[in-house]
């Protein structure tokens, strides 16, 4: 079962991984459709500021941590920015 913080902490990530499959900087070799997915899909995405909102009652968000997520880390490989 998922807990709200493991459920807001990945969609920090998937933001973040949707952010870089838009950067050919980040993403090397990525094919243009892939690319244009991505931006399609983070169109309406929500932002941090709504992500803190709709989760606001579930946890307390821890910084540290997001701060990991923010930079490409989290349950999966991290990265370096």
């Amino acid at each position: 079962m998922t807990l709200p913080d493991e459920e807001y902490y990945s969609l920090v990530a998937v933001k973040n991984f949707l952010y870089d499959l838009m950067n050919p900087a980040h993403t090397k070799n990525v094919p243009s459709e892939v690319r244009e997915r991505a931006s399609r899909l983070i169109k309406h995405f929500p932002m941090q500021h709504r992500l803190n909102e709709l989760y606001k009652d579930h946890i307390t968000p821890n910084r540290s941590i997001l701060k990991e997520y923010e930079n490409g880390g989290g349950w999966g490989k991290g990265k370096d920015e």
